[in-house]
């Protein structure tokens, strides 16, 4: 009910609906959710991260539930993060969509509650947003399944929101620091390798299929397919949403640590691939081209970003 947000117009009539019949609730093509709204969605997630953890200490049969209880609703965040940040307008109160983005993608801030252990030890408040220097803990590998699960709500948003900070002026401390947190989230010791490592599977295997003269995502691809999410910005270097021209050489991202790139067990690298390739076909279409985040040369978007600040 609360990531809903189809951009459909609603029937005007439902005086004759039944009360178990009653239609979730939208949000309209020209409506924005409130402050209070997007506060409610947030806690939301960090409730259900710290439920989904606990599945690792639980042996009942609430355990299944718990497992799937982020996978049940990560596509209908997508879709409701995706359309937010098509229609919020360029003002401070973008941090709220910017926060609950970066609430998602940090499972490891929200740990289940845990009485015993915390009952006499002042433990860090997930909930502050840390603006300070301080060394960052590393993300664990515990978390991989997850970044692969979610590449797109960390690169497809991310390239997304990247156009927004060169329309504004980044001398003013609210925008500043909203880019600020970006870049410390996304700084997190493993979280860019972790990155990189999926990135990697996805791009070994779409060389596979370039060769092969296929699609570089699937190999039969529907005729019906209708994608109702905003578009791209139309100079990204990044993903697209046109179909890709396999007659193209395919560009492979640098490959750090090749060597340990390479000793990777095949079954793992097969199923980041999977797992990518089957939500980029059900969230954004066939057609839909992903282009990795760490490209060579870097995307244009960043390049235009980084001469703007200086």
């Amino acid at each position: 009910m609360w990531l809903h947000s189809n951009q459909v117009n609603e029937p005007a009539n439902i005086l004759n609906t039944s009360y178990a019949n009653i239609p979730p609730m939208r949000l309209y093509p020209n409506e924005l959710p409130t402050g209070e709204y997007m506060r409610v969605v947030r806690v939301l997630i960090k409730q259900l991260h710290a439920f989904a953890q606990s599945a690792k200490a639980d042996d009942t049969h609430l355990a299944e539930l718990k497992k799937i209880t982020i996978p049940m609703i990560q596509g209908k965040f997508y879709i409701f993060l995706r359309n937010l940040i098509h229609r919020w307008p360029l003002d401070g109160s973008f941090r709220l969509v910017l926060e609950l983005w970066l609430t998602y993608i940090q499972p490891w801030r929200y740990p289940p509650n845990n009485l015993i252990k915390y009952l006499n030890k002042r433990s860090p408040n997930p909930d502050a947003e840390d603006v300070t220097l301080a060394p960052q803990n590393s993300v664990d590998r515990e978390y991989l399944p997850f970044i692969a699960e979610n590449l797109l709500t960390y690169v497809v948003i991310f390239q997304q929101l990247l156009p927004r900070f060169g329309r504004v002026d980044l001398t003013s401390p609210k925008m500043s620091l909203m880019l600020y947190r970006i870049t410390k989230v996304f700084d997190q010791p493993n979280l860019p390798a972790y990155l990189r490592e999926v990135e990697q599977c996805v791009e070994s295997d779409r060389v596979v299929y370039l060769w092969e003269g296929e699609s570089p995502h699937h190999r039969h691809v529907t005729n019906h397919w209708t994608n109702n999410l905003p578009p791209l910005s139309p100079t990204s270097n990044w993903s697209t949403n046109t179909t890709f021209e396999a007659s193209k050489k395919p560009s492979i991202s640098p490959i750090i640590n090749r060597t340990s790139f390479l000793s990777r067990d095949s079954y793992m690298e097969k199923k980041w691939s999977t797992i990518v390739k089957q939500t980029i076909f059900e969230l954004e279409g066939p057609n839909f081209v992903y282009k990795p985040l760490f490209s060579d040369p870097p995307a244009t978007e960043v390049i235009l970003l980084r001469e703007y600040k200086l």
